[in-house]
């Protein structure tokens, strides 16, 4: 019965390798895509946003709890004018439930009347987002991991 919301929704692709069924794709009720070998090792694919922020304003944004590492992507651009933005990829370690560590920025680029300033910093199992921009902006991030997920 679905009708009380209490159903999950998640979307899930396995293959067949002799009398073995194994899961090898699946698309999370949240929006994340995991992908595996069969073993625990998987890559995670989490997207936040579009999504809007005021000046000085911040957001927190998680993953699943497990250990891995890779990338994080955030993008922003001001509302008023999306000439002003910015895209930043930073190296990023998710450690179980505690605070993940995050790495400096490896790929910059500033639109092309400069930037949207934000700061990320590292929370317990994701980032914390804050706009710097000195107006609103629209923003996105996107978790890229492979690990035990």
């Amino acid at each position: 019965d679905v009708s009380n919301n209490s159903e999950k929704g998640d979307l899930t692709f396995f293959t067949r390798n002799g009398s073995d069924f194994l899961e090898r794709l699946r698309i999370t009720s949240t929006g994340s895509i995991k992908q595996t070998s069969g073993s625990d090792i998987r890559h995670v694919v989490k997207s936040f946003g579009p999504a809007f922020l005021g000046h000085n304003s911040h957001a927190d944004l998680t993953v699943d709890a497990g250990q891995g590492g890779g990338t994080v992507t955030v993008h922003s651009f001001r509302t008023s004018n999306n000439n002003l933005s910015k895209t930043s990829i930073f190296g990023f370690q998710l450690r179980g439930t505690g605070t993940a560590s995050i790495g400096s920025e490896i790929y910059g680029q500033t639109g092309s009347s400069g930037n949207a300033s934000f700061t990320v910093a590292a929370i317990a199992q994701g980032i914390r987002f804050t706009n710097e921009a000195g107006a609103s902006v629209k923003y996105a991030v996107t978790f890229d991991l492979t690990g035990d997920l």
